[in-house]
């Protein structure tokens, strides 16, 4: 995906959390999986993850990337292409 093509995106996926800082029996262990939120420019994209970069620059290069599997995405949302 060359620049040109990049779409900004809001990704919504399930991430893995701690469960407490202590000890804890099971019935006290909150199983509900953790939903987070990622805006920034497509980078890369395969099969088994999406890349999302925060931040672009000038030149070409990014900063703030996160790799997320893809088997964690729930939803995508394009919110504009890059100009």
């Amino acid at each position: 995906m060359n620049e040109k093509q990049q779409q900004i995106e809001l990704v919504f996926w399930v991430d893995s959390r701690f469960a407490d800082d202590g000890w804890l029996r099971v019935e006290e262990i909150d199983q509900t999986p953790t939903t987070a939120e990622t805006v920034g420019w497509v980078i890369l994209e395969t099969k088994d993850i999406l890349c999302i970069g925060s931040s672009r620059g000038i030149l070409g290069q990014y900063c703030g990337v996160i790799v997320i599997p893809q088997c964690c995405v729930t939803s995508r949302t394009i919110l504009g292409a890059s100009i």
